[in-house]
Formats: C-alpha cells, sequence, structure tokens
C-alpha cells in the first residue's frame, strides 16, 4: 500500500473536522482582546507609578496571547483575521506595553544633575530613555512583519 500524499492526508483530515460553531469561532479572538485589555492596563498602571500592578498585567497579557493560539487550533476556528488580530496585540502587549512599563520606571529614577554625566537642562535618564522608546516597538514590528511575509502575507496566530 503506497503512503498517502501531503495533499490526501490535509484532506481527509479536514472532512474528519466539523466546521466550527459560532461561539468556537468568537473565543480565540475574545481571548486575543483579553490579552490587549490586560496590556493595556499595564500601560495605566505603569503611568500611575504602581509598577508591581503593571507587571501582573503584562503577566496576564502573556498568558491569554499564549492561550488564543492554541484554543483557536483546539477549536478549529485559525482564521485569517484572527492571525492578525493577533499580531496587532502583540505589538501592543508585547512591544509598546513592556516599553512603557520601563520608560515609566526609569523616569522616576532619574538621578539628580549633578550625579548625571550628560550636560543638559535635565537630569540623568531623561536623555536616554525619551529615546528609546521607539527602538524596541519598531523592533517588535518588524518581527511581526517578517512573521506574515514567512507564512505567505498572513500571521499565523498564537
Amino acid at each position: 500500500m503506497a503512503p498517502l500524499s501531503r495533499a490526501l492526508r490535509a484532506e481527509l483530515k479536514s472532512e474528519e473536522r466539523p466546521q466550527p460553531s459560532a461561539l468556537a469561532l468568537i473565543c480565540p479572538s475574545a481571548l486575543t482582546l483579553c490579552a490587549l485589555c490586560c496590556g493595556m492596563s499595564a500601560m495605566r498602571a505603569a503611568s500611575r507609578g504602581e509598577f508591581s500592578g503593571a507587571l501582573v498585567w503584562l503577566g496576564l497579557s502573556a498568558i491569554a496571547d499564549g492561550l488564543d493560539g492554541h484554543a483557536a487550533r483546539r477549536l478549529n476556528a485559525v482564521t485569517a483575521f484572527g492571525g492578525e488580530l493577533d499580531s496587532l496585540c502583540d505589538l501592543v502587549d508585547f512591544g509598546a506595553a513592556p516599553t512603557l512599563v520601563v520608560y515609566e520606571w526609569a523616569e522616576g529614577k532619574i538621578v539628580p544633575l549633578h550625579l548625571s554625566c550628560t550636560n543638559g537642562p535635565r537630569s540623568g535618564m531623561r536623555g536616554a530613555s525619551a529615546r528609546m522608546p521607539p527602538v524596541p516597538n519598531s523592533l517588535c514590528a518588524r518581527r511581526l512583519a517578517g512573521e506574515g511575509r514567512r507564512e505567505g502575507g498572513s500571521a499565523r496566530p498564537g
């Protein structure tokens, strides 16, 4: 007996799995949006100076982001829209939110002018910390764009 080709195996697998229900299609995107809300809550907590709370929100964001891709595959609810939504939320959750948390933390750790090694009207870390936020965000966006290009134009979920 000859082995089955990949295309035939994929076709047989797709016939075995039932079409997902509307609830199954919504569940992974809801987890993705939950991760986005956790990332935004981390930014809000950091802007208030609550850094331990911001770290908790970032952790919850990472957990929800990890679960959304697994849920999509488990429920047979992988969609192009879900993959793109996940990529955009990853940019916030792993790019903008951690950058803002570190930025706000660094702004609170400003060294007095006479102890800093820069000559300027502002003290210590302000100069470096003001230029740093675009760097991690740009790197995160570049990684996600490259991932989408490798997958044939759309990002993969999870």
